[in-house]
């Protein structure tokens, strides 16, 4: 829809007739809907996300609805936050092919590059980017790239159960010899038996990508570490 200012800076999102506008007063619109106040850059990943910085010095990146109509308050929106320094600006956000049947399912980098006052760049990994990525590999049965990115970010190892825990049991053959012993080791010492994507990361499922099957029972105690070790964690 059209937008209520004035916006010298704007962006027409994906799949949509939705216009994304900053004006000169900082006011960031989605369509006539006000995002935030004291915005100073913004960017769009595919039909997923809305990157933008604040005059404090704070990174966003909002998980769009489905729809991509809005970006109101609600159960399945995200929002994350990082305090990096007043004044920042995006300078990069991951590129999506313009070709693919869905964009968002193409994000294949987690890279945001920002630009702080001095003239420095910095490069950010914002955890739902870095999710996108860690899911569409799992999708994919690519477990050991997973895990690398997983450690390199400090993620949660057991992502790579919860993600489909009926999955990687079925396919634990193919897991193991894909992996290092080193990893193995890694990957048996982390797991636990609470599923992270439901206490840590809640927003996982909504992420772009394959829907997930649903849950519909908590793990119980003996859970994923017994089913991959063949004994309770202690």
């Amino acid at each position: 829809g059209a937008l209520s200012e004035t916006c010298p800076r704007f962006a027409v999102a994906p799949h949509g007739s939705v216009v994304v506008g900053l004006t000169l007063s900082g006011v960031l619109y989605w369509g006539r809907e006000v995002v935030c106040r004291g915005c100073t850059s913004f960017a769009l990943l595919g039909d997923a996300f809305l990157l933008y910085t604040l005059e404090a010095g704070m990174l966003t990146v909002k998980l769009l609805h489905p729809s991509g109509v809005s970006v109101g308050a609600g159960k399945e929106e995200l929002e994350w936050t990082r305090l990096i320094e007043p004044g920042l600006l995006l300078v990069h956000v991951p590129s999506v092919p313009t070709n693919a049947a869905s964009p968002c399912s193409a994000v294949t980098d987690s890279r945001v590059v920002v630009q702080v006052p001095r003239g420095n760049l910095e490069t950010v990994h914002p955890r739902p980017l870095v999710l996108t990525v860690v899911k569409a590999l799992l999708q994919h049965g690519k477990y050991c790239s997973a895990l690398g990115i997983l450690r390199r970010h400090r993620v949660d190892l057991n992502v790579l159960v919860d993600h489909s825990p009926q999955a990687l049991y079925e396919g634990i053959e193919s897991f193991i010899r894909e992996m290092t012993i080193a990893n193995l080791n890694l990957f048996i010492a982390s797991i636990g038996n609470t599923d992270c994507v439901l206490t840590e990361f809640p927003y996982y499922r909504e992420l772009p990508g394959s829907p997930l099957p649903t849950v519909t029972a908590p793990v119980e105690p003996s859970g994923a570490v017994a089913e991959i070790t063949g004994k309770p964690k202690t």
